[in-house]
């Protein structure tokens, strides 16, 4: 699980109040978690993994498979001068984008594209999967979704999505005019992003 790559480049508003990182998974490593499944947890767990893995890639057209190639390592929280967000970096916009368009067509989702204050905001609701036929595919995908969240708004910011609770928190970030470039201030505190698995860095009482 070591990182692949660590690049935040993207800006931030003003001094940043903490900074949290995490490396997903990139493709090979999941994929050698996978090829192992079977050794590290026996057989019937890795058969049960598997057919979760599938009953997703039937209900929603992806799994975690695909998912290591469209987005990551990268992922970011971060609170600045303009609020708390959430940056995802994306590998494969245009394989993301044609999912996303297919999911909310065979799933029912939600998704439209505004202008707020100047800025193109993405809003995407996620409707949970009936379980009126009380399958294991839909537990399994009711599951997988209770944990992601129902509303999601983001920006596009270069190669990263960056994620706010609501909207308006976007339309500020992008009013504060964000003018501090976040790898070189993690790098002035010797954050070594490159080297951590899961990390955090903050600033509390004007003391680092």
């Amino acid at each position: 699980l070591a990182p692949q790559q660590f690049n935040p480049s993207f800006k931030v508003a003003g001094t940043p109040h903490w900074v949290a990182s995490m490396a997903l998974p990139g493709h090979a490593q999941w994929q050698q978690f996978e090829n192992n499944l079977t050794l590290d947890f026996g057989a019937e767990r890795a058969a049960k993994w598997h057919a979760t893995m599938g009953e997703m890639k039937e209900n929603a057209g992806f799994d975690i498979d695909d998912l290591t190639n469209w987005v990551g390592p990268e992922l970011i929280s971060f609170a600045d001068d303009a609020g708390n967000y959430v940056a995802l970096r994306v590998r494969d916009r245009k394989a993301l984008d044609a999912h996303l368009e297919d999911l909310t067509k065979r799933l029912h989702w939600r998704y439209r594209t505004e202008k707020l204050d100047g800025i193109e905001v993405h809003a995407l609701v996620i409707t949970h999967v009936s379980k009126s036929a009380n399958t294991a595919k839909a537990t399994a995908l009711n599951q997988l979704l209770a944990r992601i969240g129902t509303h999601l708004y983001w920006v596009e910011d270069g190669d990263y999505l960056i994620f706010s609770k609501v909207p308006q928190a976007l339309a500020d970030r992008a009013a504060a005019h964000p003018d501090t470039s976040l790898a070189n201030w993690l790098k002035s505190r010797d954050y070594e992003g490159e080297h951590t698995l899961a990390g955090i860095t903050a600033v509390t009482h004007d003391s680092e």
